[in-house]
């Protein structure tokens, strides 16, 4: 078991989804809970026959929009990487037949559903000369791929998770790593309502040269007012540290600020929410904690206060993801019992 998401309807209905073994092999499931997390109805299975790729930095997501709720992520079919994203019904939480996106190999992959139910997949791509490029797809574009951040010099992290969602007016928000000479910057594009979406930018000044891939990679998140917040880890101290930066006005991205100061050991992973009260939530793993740890921001993501240590009933959290939709702010993470994830656990924070 491992890889735990959350997913917030606008109505408040909660969807989680996780990856076990029940099944006798590797699948994705599902449960959703409609009284605000107090009970969960039965979980499904999603994507039978494929394996998802699952560890510490990557899994299958879950969105939910109006009446409709997508799984997406990176799997295995026959011993190949390919982008699958499953869209159902949020009542019955019945799928329809995958879709697949991409026409060769492809790597890590995240998705997000419009407002209107549209299903969007990105994902990163390899070509015949070994070379990575950053493509979307959507309904209006099919999902061979259409590439982005290609202004860029280098190239997208090879095997670094991918982000995307959609601002509060229905622009694609895209946020990845990239990599020009072995220094990782985090790239960011974005578009209009519908897209397209436009020329990548660099989001960070970080001069990060580093032995080996982070194998992780940015979030982001548009704020109530309008700003747009970025959290990633930054290995260039020597220990990987979460960090995170605003854009406002549409203009350049501003200083870093440390997420998780005062914690001992690497933080990787970073994750990201607004509540409804205006505070910013980031959570992230952390070596030093032997788990997960959450801090909270009340001035949007200029400063974060002193982290605490996520535990649930069941142990210790690993890989918690956040979430925040209107009234309803939350978290989804997998418990580690004997140094294996075998319960899943939700805990509401507004």
């Amino acid at each position: 078991m491992g890889g735990a998401d959350l997913a917030i309807a606008a109505d408040g209905t909660l969807v989680v989804s996780w990856v076990d073994r029940r099944d006798g092999s590797a699948r994705v499931r599902v449960s959703k809970s409609t009284d605000g997390g107090g009970s969960w109805g039965a979980s499904v299975g999603v994507g039978g026959g494929v394996v998802p790729v699952v560890s510490s930095w990557a899994h299958p997501f879950v969105d939910a929009n109006g009446s409709w709720v997508a799984v997406m992520g990176a799997f295995t079919d026959a011993g190949k990487y390919k982008s699958y994203g499953y869209k159902g019904s949020l009542a019955t939480l019945t799928f329809q037949d995958p879709i697949i996106a991409g026409t060769g190999s492809v790597g890590l992959s995240k998705g997000a559903l419009t407002a209107d139910g549209d299903l969007w997949m990105l994902w990163l791509a390899f070509g015949t000369s070994d070379a990575v490029s950053l493509e979307y797809g959507d309904p209006s574009r099919g999902y061979g791929g259409v590439k982005v951040g290609t202004n860029l010099a280098g190239e997208p992290c090879d095997c670094c998770p991918v982000d995307i969602r959609f601002g509060g007016d229905g622009s694609p928000l895209l946020s990845w790593r990239h990599n020009v000479e072995n220094i990782r910057n985090m790239g960011f594009a974005s578009g209009g309502a519908g897209g397209p979406v436009g020329d990548g930018v660099f989001a960070t000044s970080t001069d990060w040269e580093i032995f080996a891939c982070p194998t992780q990679g940015p979030r982001s998140l548009e704020l109530a007012d309008g700003s747009l917040f970025m959290t990633w880890s930054d290995g260039s101290s020597g220990t990987s540290r979460a960090y995170g930066a605003k854009r406002v006005d549409g203009e350049g991205w501003g200083s870093e600020v440390q997420v998780a100061g005062g914690v001992e050991g690497s933080q990787i992973t970073p994750t990201a929410a607004q509540g409804e009260s205006g505070t910013v939530y980031v959570s992230c793993i952390s070596a030093g904690e032997g788990g997960s740890i959450l801090t909270r921001s009340t001035d949007g993501g200029e400063s974060f206060a002193e982290a605490e240590a996520l535990v649930s009933p069941g142990g210790r959290l690993t890989g918690v993801e956040l979430e925040g939709v209107g009234g309803v702010t939350g978290w989804a993470g997998t418990a580690m019992k004997d140094g294996v994830a075998d319960s899943v656990w939700f805990a509401r924070l507004e």
